[in-house]
């Protein structure tokens, strides 16, 4: 199963539509009451507040590939930094083999300060393909933020 965070948003959306039928499809959206049509589309809908992280390893569970979406520009890096290490833990929580993080182009060396979190986030995505629980360790721990 592949799950869209964000998925009432104009890119979860879009994401969503070109993935289209004959595959199965759950969108994690902060408020699933909005989502008639995204059910009507066939799409499984899950609650998954970024805001909210004990809500996201469950809108994960039973998703082989979770596409994190981190494009939701206006949100202080800071805040959004945040968000992102909850969603990546709870998707190595849930058993996820493969995560996707959208991010900035060029992000290492991104000089708007909005962007500030992306590189960090990056290093995170690409430290969960060796230590999540399809890796192999069995351990199952969220992955290491860099840094801490």
């Amino acid at each position: 199963m592949i799950i869209v965070t964000g998925g009432n948003g104009p890119f979860g959306r879009a994401v969503i539509n070109k993935l289209g039928t004959g595959r199965e499809v759950a969108a994690s959206l902060r408020d699933a009451g909005k989502a008639q049509a995204l059910r009507e589309q066939g799409v499984a809908v899950r609650q998954g507040d970024f805001g909210r992280p004990g809500t996201l390893t469950d809108a994960f569970v039973n998703g082989d590939v979770i596409l994190i979406n981190a494009t939701y520009y206006g949100t202080a890096p800071d805040v959004r930094r945040q968000h992102m290490r909850d969603a990546l833990e709870a998707a190595v929580a849930a058993g996820a083999k493969r995560i996707v993080v959208t991010s900035w182009q060029d992000a290492e060396r991104s000089t708007i300060p909005s962007t500030a979190d992306f590189p960090e986030t990056e290093r995170a995505v690409r430290s969960c393909r060796w230590r999540g629980p399809s890796s192999g360790s069995g351990t199952g721990s969220p992955p290491p933020w860099p840094g801490t």
